[in-house]
């Protein structure tokens, strides 16, 4: 995919944020003597620019997350047809069976869309965010996302031996089965996630605090990068549901903390989607104003369906005398 054109204009004020910023040439960014003469348009129509700054990995990285919330949302019908938040005592042992072994893919599947998404945000401010310290810190949040939702998904697979514990709850046959606290487990991951989503939150401020652009057009985009906060609301939510299920071990709680897991996952590929998505609403509305303007203008709708003719006389000599407006004013008769 190329980079869209909202994403080339940032990439743009930043690099000419930091390009004024710099005291010579040894401390200008990687492709700003390169690209220094050019204008803002030309940037954006640019192939080497839009290859200099990197590849569209968020794109990416967002277009998985989006594929894996799709079999996650039928897997929660599923469960709740097999009797998903009523009493366990009522329910059948293939039901039950059934609705952990789902709940058990939807936890593997929950990490791993979960770090995709926090990936997908972060390669998006390396790309538009130029400034050499700042994309360190990038870099390592990268590194701790990844490590984290790889490592997690590692230790809910090997939580318990063997793995089909985690549905059946055969504990009698296998005594040493469970290896780690499912509680310890989900706790640590859920306090681990909401910092990761604060702190992805604070880093854009840091750049955008320093970018000259008019206030109202500053407040519009950290406005927009703020946003992020939707994702620390629904994983708050989700914590402190997840906490109650934890200590009173209520069905009707565990399907609130599996709701709202779900709510996260889908806010986070909104928030994740968001500065695309104002550039295709921007696209969208200017195609149906100038369709709208068309319309109007269109010659078949606004004029009358009659010619409009002079009138001559015609006398009894001639049979037809007529005279065409806007054909030069050319007269025609034809001789009885």
């Amino acid at each position: 995919m190329g980079a869209s054109k909202y994403t080339a204009i940032l990439v743009v004020a930043f690099l000419c944020q930091q390009t004024a910023a710099a005291q010579d040439t040894e401390t200008l960014p990687a492709c700003g003597s390169q690209f220094s003469h050019q204008s803002q348009q030309q940037l954006c129509d640019n192939t080497e620019f839009i290859k200099s700054i990197g590849a569209c990995l968020e794109d990416t990285f967002m277009s998985l997350a989006a594929f894996l919330i799709i079999p996650l949302a039928t897997l929660l019908q599923l469960m709740v047809s097999n009797g998903l938040g009523r009493d366990l005592r009522k329910l059948r042992h293939e039901q039950l069976v059934f609705c952990f072994q789902m709940f058990f893919f939807q936890q593997v599947t929950y990490f791993i869309v979960l770090g995709l998404v926090k990936a997908s945000i972060l390669a998006f401010y390396l790309r538009i965010f130029p400034d050499h310290k700042f994309r360190i810190a990038v870099w390592v949040t990268q590194c701790v996302n990844i490590a984290s939702a790889a490592s997690y998904v590692v230790l809910i697979l090997l939580q318990k031996n063997p793995i089909s514990l985690n549905w059946t709850g055969d504990n009698a046959s296998h005594p040493h089965g469970n290896v780690l606290s499912d509680k310890l487990l989900y706790l640590t991951h859920g306090i681990l996630s909401m910092a990761l989503d604060v702190w992805m939150v604070i880093l854009p401020l840091t750049q955008l605090c320093h970018l000259g652009l008019k206030f109202r057009k500053k407040v519009g985009m950290m406005s927009m990068f703020s946003c992020g906060i939707l994702i620390v609301g629904t994983s708050a939510t989700r914590f402190y549901y997840l906490v109650k299920y934890q200590v009173a071990r209520d069905t009707g709680e565990a399907v609130k903390a599996v709701l709202w897991a779900y709510i996260e996952l889908c806010m986070g590929v909104v928030v994740g989607c968001m500065p695309n998505i104002r550039q295709l609403l921007r696209r969208a509305h200017s195609f149906i104003v100038s369709r709208r303007r068309h319309s109007d203008t269109d010659p078949e709708q606004n004029s009358d369906i009659f010619r409009t003719r002079s009138l001559v006389y015609v006398s009894n000599e001639t049979t037809a005398v007529a005279t065409e407006k806007g054909t030069g004013g050319t007269a025609s008769s034809v001789s009885a």
